[in-house]
């Protein structure tokens, strides 16, 4: 995450050619549909979950299914020991993460602190699973060579990558991918389901549109379905907007002399957008500080965009500026489409059968700014069946 020029473009355009298009990471719905399942199931069996720590499970589950074609059993009732110290260094490496660059233990720059060695540590172990998972797929892959048996078909995130890097590169590339994920992901999840739970109307628009689109059958859901749920996007691109995720927005380093605001930057400088402010500006937005998903919707339904209806927004062209979680150009997030993916899946699993709302000692919880938007205290969800015949009809 930390490289630059020619050694960080060679990972990355692998990466990208695997990550950033649709057609391929839809192939993976079969196996992602599994793992949303068992989430559900878990959630139905255990109603005192801790939110955050199941969510990153969801997704690192996710994450070890796509990239390895293989379940670690993050969701199982009794983990595994593997699964626990992979559960566990996951929480180490964004929490020291945080303490060791912008909390109080930055004396890393100076000496290897107490935390900057348990960051190390738990990153590490994370980065010798991914590299122990890219063996075991590429000699599994090796088998079925010999043994005359085709695999290219198969969704196997790993085989597209190999034929562009060493195993050794792979490696690095999936640990990289799994680090920024999992957390930002889960704290995404947990900052939309809470946002959808103080508005049970939009809440419930939304389960309208599902249960619309996917009827009351246990089928699984499709891309075919998700791109029929445009107000399932408007909903997570507005709480984008109105619950800002992250304190900062895109960065560059200066490759040359920026004259900014009248104010002469040097080459080298660290420059970062503000794009909270623009979120909030009623400049931009009409009513700023309002939870208005309709604002994101074209007036012909069914279509995704980040230009919003004129009578919702004052100055169109200025709206998909503001908003820009995924970054932006060759350093935007590769893998902003197989986390919305993850996301709209469970989501849509979840509102489907269950009306999501607070524990009632939550529902005024502050947030913070770590790395990431943090409840204070942790959050507590109910889940509540809701009525499938009632609403589909």
């Amino acid at each position: 995450m930390s490289i630059q020029g020619e050694e960080w473009w060679k990972l990355r355009a692998p990466a990208q050619r695997v990550m950033m298009r649709p057609k391929q990471l839809s192939q993976y719905l079969p196996m992602m549909n599994e793992v949303a399942d068992d989430f559900v199931q878990m959630v139905k069996r255990d109603t005192h979950f801790k939110a955050e720590e199941a969510f990153m499970s969801y997704f690192a589950e996710t994450a070890d299914t796509v990239f390895f074609n293989k379940r670690l059993g993050l969701l199982d009732e009794k983990l595994s020991e593997e699964a626990r110290k992979m559960q566990k260094a996951t929480s180490i490496v964004f929490e020291k993460m945080y303490t060791t660059r912008v909390g109080s233990s930055n004396a890393f720059r100076f000496h290897r602190s107490k935390d900057y060695r348990m960051f190390e540590a738990s990153a590490n172990h994370l980065l010798e699973l991914s590299a122990r998972n890219v063996k075991e797929v590429k000699d599994n892959i090796d088998h079925s060579k010999k043994n005359g048996l085709d695999t290219s078909n198969e969704p196997n995130m790993l085989l597209s990558l190999l034929k562009d890097v060493t195993e050794q590169e792979a490696a690095l590339i999936i640990d990289g991918l799994y680090i920024a994920a999992v957390e930002t992901s889960a704290s995404t999840l947990q900052v939309f389901l809470h946002t959808l739970a103080k508005h049970p109307d939009k809440q419930e628009i939304l389960r309208q549109e599902i249960h619309t689109v996917l009827g009351k059958d246990d089928n699984d859901v499709t891309q075919e379905h998700l791109d029929k749920i445009p107000y399932l996007k408007a909903c997570l691109k507005e709480t984008y907007r109105l619950r800002i995720l992250f304190p900062l927005g895109p960065g560059r380093i200066l490759p040359s002399v920026v004259v900014l605001g009248g104010y002469k930057i040097p080459v080298g400088v660290h420059v970062f957008m503000y794009t909270a402010k623009a979120c909030h500006d009623e400049n931009i937005f009409d009513n700023p500080y309002d939870f208005v998903p309709e604002r994101w919707l074209r007036e012909n339904k069914g279509q995704d965009t980040d230009v919003k209806n004129s009578q919702n927004s004052k100055v169109d062209s200025d709206s998909s500026w503001a908003l820009l979680s995924f970054g932006l150009g060759p350093r935007g997030c590769p893998g902003r489409r197989l986390f919305e993916q993850e996301l709209f899946l469970i989501v849509t699993k979840l509102l489907r059968k269950m009306a999501v709302g607070l524990a009632e000692e939550r529902v005024d919880t502050e947030f913070e700014y770590r790395l990431l938007l943090r409840p204070v205290k942790p959050l507590k969800f109910t889940f509540t069946p809701v009525d499938m015949e009632k609403n589909t009809h």
